[in-house]
């Protein structure tokens, strides 16, 4: 059950000059007389995965003392063979940190780590300590997350975070962060050993400014790979042409850090399709709920929910023929590969027909305006080869067929399956 507060305490909540007080005469780091320093404040993290386990290694090589936690606990050997100590649950974390960060998958995840009344964060906190969730997640979730630090005389700030795995491995993310600006000001230390921190406003903003961001981010990844497309159609050198327009209007974070990447073909995994589709959808709940239509996310949001389709499809198909990758049992491996192949190659018959089926469709109806039905394939052509991709009609429409070329672009083992045919 989440924690309630009493009708005093939401007063406080609700008055910024009597949150501060409260604040101010908390004990524990909370405390006017306390710092944050590596020889006596305590660092909790959950939540080492892509970003949290190169966010968490900054701070250890900061001189911070470090208890973590994953439910798949070999994600964090890294962490464990540097120093850290591996806790068995969110609440054991606690007990041993006065700072506890987390950064996990979705918002049904921090409401668990945070709020469980038995193994989770808030339970275990002694007073005067912090919780910083760095998770991209529910505004509303972080300022109930807030309410319930508050009514156990902790804090609660929201954190989350951009500039995508190689921020996190360089330590220069950006923080958006929410909650009480006294304390964002004493975790300064810790957000600076990742990156910068901008306070945006009371709990739930900084949440706000990461979906902001998001949305930013989504509409601008497409509209780069729409113009990568167009200058290969074009015949135009494609690296040629995003070195000529990096110094204009054009140039951007994104073809930054994306263009050369997706020009050679870099596979390295990044920041999951399913997170993104989380971050967007939403983004999408909140417009909903202040009544904003946005149909450049929209849009953007059906792109890479289609790639994630595929990948839960593909993810069946390991699983139901017994391929884990894991290295335990290459034999084993070896023979689900082959029968994966066979698979695949099956379906490519059928792609072959399908693509018949759709140019003749094309060629003898140029009226037809409702595009293959639903299971039907759109060709992406790219370099003697040909990207396919099955897209229901009801995800994405005839008319914006031309953005698929964004999933050839986009190929990441991580990210989006594909079938080549040469």
């Amino acid at each position: 059950m989440p924690f309630r507060l009493p009708v005093l305490l939401r007063c406080l909540r609700r008055s910024p000059a009597g949150l501060r007080c409260h604040i101010c005469n908390m004990a524990g780091l909370l405390s006017s007389d306390k710092v944050v320093i590596p020889s006596t404040t305590r660092i909790g993290w959950i939540g080492t995965g892509v970003m949290g386990r190169s966010m968490a290694g900054h701070l250890l090589s900061a001189g911070y003392s470090l208890t973590v936690f994953n439910r798949t606990s070999s994600k964090a050997q890294a962490l464990l063979d540097r120093g850290a100590k591996l806790a068995g649950s969110p609440v054991d974390v606690a007990r041993a940190s006065d700072v506890v960060f987390l950064i996990v998958g979705y918002p049904s995840d921090v409401r668990r780590v945070a709020l469980d009344p038995s193994e989770g964060v808030l339970p275990g906190l002694a007073p005067g300590s912090v919780l910083v969730d760095m998770t991209t997640s529910d505004p509303a979730l972080a300022a109930e997350i807030a309410d319930a630090a508050l009514a156990v005389s902790c804090a609660a700030v929201d954190a989350p975070v951009s500039g995508g795995d190689r921020g996190a491995r360089t330590g220069t993310l950006s923080i958006f962060a929410g909650g009480d600006k006294s304390v964002v000001q004493k975790l300064e230390p810790l957000f600076g050993c990742m990156g910068t921190v901008t306070y945006m406003g009371r709990p739930g903003q900084g949440q706000r400014t990461k979906l902001g961001n998001q949305i930013a981010i989504a509409s601008t990844m497409v509209g780069l790979v729409e113009g990568m497309v167009y200058a290969h159609k074009a015949g135009l050198d494609v690296e040629r042409w995003m070195d000529a327009i990096s110094t204009g209007a054009a140039g951007s974070k994104s073809l930054e850090l994306y263009g050369k990447r997706i020009l050679k073909r870099d596979m390295e995994a990044g920041f999951y399709v399913h997170h993104f589709v989380k971050d967007l959808g939403i983004c999408l709940k909140e417009c909903q709920s202040m009544g904003l239509a946005l149909p450049g996310l929209a849009l953007a949001h059906q792109l890479p929910s289609c790639i994630d389709a595929e990948r839960r499809e593909f993810y069946a198909l390991y699983v139901q023929e017994g391929l884990d990758l894991s290295g335990n049992n290459k034999k084993k491996d070896k023979k689900a590969a082959e029968r994966i192949l066979k698979i695949v190659e099956k379906k490519m018959v059928n792609i072959r027909k399908s693509l018949l089926w759709l140019a003749r469709d094309e060629v003898t109806d140029p009226q037809n305006s409702g595009g293959p039905s639903s299971g039907q394939l759109i060709s992406l052509e790219k370099k003697g080869c040909s990207y396919v991709q099955r897209i229901p009609l009801s995800a994405v429409s005839k008319a914006s067929a031309g953005s698929l070329e964004l999933i050839g672009l986009l190929s990441c083992k991580n990210m989006t399956q594909f079938v080549i045919i040469s």
